[in-house]
C-alpha cells in the first residue's frame, strides 16, 4: 500500500497539477470576469464497470508471450497506476487505459479490480452523474483506504446533490484532493462538521444566483491540518473557519468578501510556508474591505509574507493604481517573480503586461504556466533570461508599474508601448530607480511621449509652442548609474522630418545620463533624427562622450559622406572613446566605415605608413556588420589592414553569411583579426 501511495504521490499528486487553470476565470465580451453561468462540459467517462463485469479470456494474452504477466503483481500495479494517472487537458485520469488494461487478460483484469489507486478518483458532472451514481458505491469500495480525489461539478438538482453526498460524505476522512463547483451553499452546508484530516488541496468555485457564496464557519470542522493548496472563486474569505498559515499556494478569484486588515493579518500574515499567491479580484472591492475606514494612503500597513516566491495577478481592469496598491498590500522580501496578466486579444488569452524577475531566469518560467501546463505568450519577449532585478511593462501605465514595486532594487527597466506620465510623476519614478543600469524603450513614439509628459495636445504640428516647456526641464531627470540604453523607434507612425527631430531631442534632453557607456538605437527615421542622437550623446556636454559601445539597427536613410554637408556627422569626434561599433541593416555602412580610415590629407611616417595618432577611433576593438549586403569588401579590408599596420588590429569582427560568398576575402579577414564570427542567419537583431 505504501508503494502504491508513493507512486500516486509522485506521479499524480504533483502540486503543479492541483492549481486551477487561470483560463477558467470567465472573461469575454458578454460576460463578467468574476461571474458567469457558463458550464464547462466534461468528457463523458467510460462505462468501465460494464466492461469489467464481462471479463476476458486467456487467449487475449497469447501475443504477450508472458513477458508482462510474469512480472510481480506489485510492479504491474505500479505500471497500471502510471498509465491511469496520465492526466489529459481536462485534468481527468486515463479511464480508457483502465478499461483496455482490464481486457488484456484475466490476471490484469483482477489486478485492475484490486489496485485501489485506479478507483480513487470520483469525478461527477452534469453529463455523467446519472450513469455513475449507481456504480459509485462500488468505486468507493474498490478504492479501499486509498486517498481520494473528489471532483464535483454540481450543476444538478437538490435530490441529486443529496444522493451524491450521501455516498461520498462517509469517506471525507480519506479526501486528499477536493474540487467543488457549486451553484448554492447546499454542498458546503453538508460538509460542515465533517472531518478531512488528510485534505491537501481544496478548490471551491461558485457560479450561481448572486455574486458570491459564504462558507459555513465550521466547514470541515474548521480543521484542515494538511491543507497546502487552496483556491476560492466567488467565495467569501472573511469568515473562513480554518487556518491559512500552512498553505503553500493560495488562489483567490472573483467577488468573495475580503476580511479587514487585522483579520487578514491574523489568518495569513507571517506565513512561513506560502510560496505562491494568485489573485484575480477587483482591487477597489478588496481594498475597501481590508481598509473600510481609511482613505487612499500610500502608508497603509502591509501583510508580511516572508517566504513568498511567486505572485500572479490576473486583472480585468488593466494595470491601474488600484492593482498596484493591491500588490503593495503584501510585503514579500523574497519575491522572485511577479506577473500581472490581462486579456486583450481576440482569443481572450492572458498576456503579461507586467513582469518582475529578481533573478535572471530562463524564458520557460515566463512562457509556460507550470501549474497547469498552459502556455502564455509574452508579447513582446522580455529579456528576463539576461538581466536580474528586471521590470518589464507592456501597454500599461509606467507610473502604476512603478507604484506596484519598490524601485530601489531594480537594475533593468524594459518598456513596450507604455503610457508615460506627466513630468512630476516621471521624475518621481526615476528618482526611485536609484540603481537602474539598463534601460530598454521599444515602439517609441517621441511625439506622443513628449506631449504626455508636458500635457500637450497631438492635434497639429505647432511644436514650437512647447519649446519653452521643454527648455525648463532639460537635463532635470538624472539617472546616475545608467550604463546601457536601447531605443527602438516606432516606424509605423508617420511624422514630418522636423517633428521627429524636435520631439526626439525634446524627450532625450530631459534626461541626464552621466554614466552611459553603451547606446543601441533602432529604426532611425532619417538623418536629421540621427544628427539629434549624435548631438545628444556625443557633443551635448561639450566634453568627450563616455560612450564605448554604439549599435545602429535598421537605419536606411543615406548618411552624407561630404564633411561640408550640413547633415554630416563625424563619429570619431562625437564618440572618441568608442570600443565597439555594430551596424545591422544600415544602408550607409560604407559611409561610416570610411570614417574609420585616416583622412587622405593626414600626415604619414617617412616610410609612408600611417601615424597612430591619425587613426580615427583608435580604441575600437569590435566591429559588427550584418544585413549590409552592399558593404564594400575592399573598404573593409582597408580598415582592417590600416589598423593592423599601426598595431591596433580588431580583436573581433562579426559578419553575416553575405561575406561567406567570397572565400578568399573571408580567409584574408580571418588571418588579420583575432576573432571572426560569422552569423548563420542574417536577420535584424531584436534585443
Amino acid at each position: 500500500m505504501s508503494q502504491l501511495s508513493s507512486a500516486k504521490s509522485t506521479n499524480a499528486r504533483d502540486v503543479s497539477s492541483h492549481l486551477i487553470n487561470p483560463l477558467n476565470t470567465p472573461s469575454g465580451p458578454n460576460t463578467s470576469d468574476y461571474f458567469t453561468t457558463r458550464r464547462g462540459r466534461e468528457v463523458r467517462l467510460h462505462n468501465t464497470d460494464a466492461i469489467l463485469a464481462n471479463g476476458t479470456s486467456e487467449s487475449s494474452v497469447e501475443t504477450i508471450n508472458g513477458s508482462l504477466l510474469d512480472l510481480p503483481n506489485e510492479i504491474i500495479s505500479h505500471i497500471l497506476e502510471l498509465g491511469f494517472f496520465e492526466y489529459d487537458a481536462d485534468h481527468s485520469p486515463n479511464y480508457e487505459f483502465r478499461t483496455l488494461a482490464s481486457q488484456v487478460s484475466r490476471k490484469l483484469h483482477n489486478l485492475v479490480l484490486r489496485t485501489p489507486a485506479l478507483w480513487s478518483v470520483v469525478q461527477l458532472s452534469f453529463d455523467n452523474v446519472i450513469s455513475k451514481l449507481e456504480s459509485l458505491p462500488v468505486t468507493l469500495q474498490r478504492s479501499m483506504e486509498y486517498p481520494l480525489t473528489v471532483r464535483l461539478s454540481c450543476y444538478w438538482d437538490t435530490p441529486t446533490t443529496e444522493d451524491v453526498m450521501d455516498k461520498i460524505l462517509p469517506h471525507t476522512a480519506r479526501w486528499e484532493h477536493a474540487s467543488l463547483t457549486i451553484t448554492n451553499d447546499h454542498v458546503l452546508t453538508l460538509l460542515e462538521h465533517r472531518r478531512a484530516p488528510f485534505l491537501e488541496y481544496l478548490s471551491i468555485s461558485f457560479y450561481g444566483n448572486g455574486y458570491r457564496v459564504t462558507a459555513p464557519p465550521r466547514l470541515f470542522s474548521g480543521h484542515l491540518p494538511r491543507l497546502r493548496h487552496l483556491c476560492l472563486r466567488h467565495v467569501d474569505i472573511h469568515n473562513l473557519g480554518f487556518s491559512l498559515l500552512g498553505l503553500q499556494t493560495l488562489e483567490i478569484r472573483g467577488y468573495g468578501e475580503w476580511p479587514t486588515y487585522a483579520r487578514l493579518n491574523e489568518i495569513l500574515g507571517g506565513s512561513s510556508n506560502l510560496h505562491d499567491l494568485i489573485l484575480h479580484v477587483g482591487s477597489a472591492h478588496a481594498l475597501s474591505s481590508v481598509f473600510p475606514e481609511q482613505s487612499e494612503d500610500s502608508h497603509r500597513p502591509q501583510i508580511l509574507l516572508p517566504e513568498l516566491r511567486r505572485m500572479t495577478v490576473h486583472t480585468s481592469e488593466w494595470l491601474t493604481l488600484g492593482i498596484a496598491e493591491l500588490i503593495r498590500l503584501f510585503s514579500c522580501p523574497k519575491l522572485e517573480l511577479l506577473s500581472v496578466r490581462a486579456c486583450y486579444n481576440a482569443q481572450n488569452e492572458p498576456q503579461n503586461i507586467m513582469v518582475y524577475a529578481r533573478d535572471a531566469v530562463p524564458m520557460l518560467h515566463i512562457h509556460a504556466d507550470q501549474d497547469h501546463g498552459q502556455s502564455y505568450r509574452v508579447v513582446p519577449r522580455p529579456m528576463l533570461e539576461r538581466f536580474p532585478h528586471h521590470l518589464f511593462l507592456h501597454t500599461c501605465s509606467l507610473y502604476a508599474g512603478n507604484q506596484a514595486l519598490p524601485g530601489a532594487d531594480l537594475t533593468t527597466l524594459e518598456l513596450h508601448q507604455v503610457q508615460w506620465p506627466k513630468y512630476l510623476k516621471l521624475k518621481e519614478i526615476f528618482t526611485n530607480l536609484k540603481n537602474l543600469t539598463n534601460f530598454f524603450i521599444y515602439d517609441l513614439n517621441p511625439k506622443r511621449v513628449v506631449l504626455n509628459i508636458i500635457g500637450g495636445h497631438e492635434d497639429g504640428e505647432e511644436h514650437a509652442l512647447y519649446i519653452s516647456d521643454l527648455a525648463q526641464i532639460e537635463a532635470s531627470i538624472i539617472i546616475p548609474h545608467l550604463e546601457y540604453l536601447k531605443i527602438e523607434f516606432n516606424r509605423t507612425t508617420s511624422q514630418a522630418q522636423d517633428s521627429a527631430r524636435f520631439y526626439t531631442a525634446g524627450l532625450l534632453r530631459i534626461f541626464s545620463l552621466p554614466a552611459l557607456k553603451s547606446f543601441h538605437v533602432k529604426n532611425v527615421i532619417d538623418t536629421s533624427q540621427w544628427n539629434v542622437l549624435v548631438d545628444i550623446f556625443g557633443t551635448r556636454t561639450k566634453q568627450p562622450s563616455k560612450l564605448t559601445a554604439l549599435a545602429l539597427t535598421n537605419m536606411t536613410d543615406i548618411i552624407p559622406t561630404d564633411p561640408q554637408h550640413p547633415c554630416y556627422t563625424d563619429l570619431a569626434a562625437a564618440f572618441p572613446n568608442l570600443c565597439s561599433l555594430a551596424l545591422d541593416g544600415v544602408g550607409s555602412a560604407n559611409a561610416l566605415l570610411q570614417q574609420l580610415l585616416p583622412p587622405l590629407s593626414s600626415s604619414r611616417t617617412p616610410d609612408g605608413a600611417w601615424s597612430r595618432r591619425n587613426i580615427p577611433l583608435f580604441d575600437l576593438q569590435v566591429l559588427s556588420l550584418c544585413n549590409t549586403p552592399h558593404v564594400s569588401k575592399p573598404l573593409l579590408h582597408r580598415v582592417v589592414a590600416v589598423r593592423g599596420a599601426v598595431g591596433r588590429p580588431l580583436s573581433k569582427l562579426v559578419v553575416d553569411t553575405y561575406f561567406t560568398m567570397n572565400h578568399e576575402s573571408l580567409a584574408w579577414l580571418r588571418d588579420r583579426v583575432e576573432e571572426l564570427e560569422v552569423r548563420s542567419v542574417a536577420v535584424p537583431e531584436r534585443h
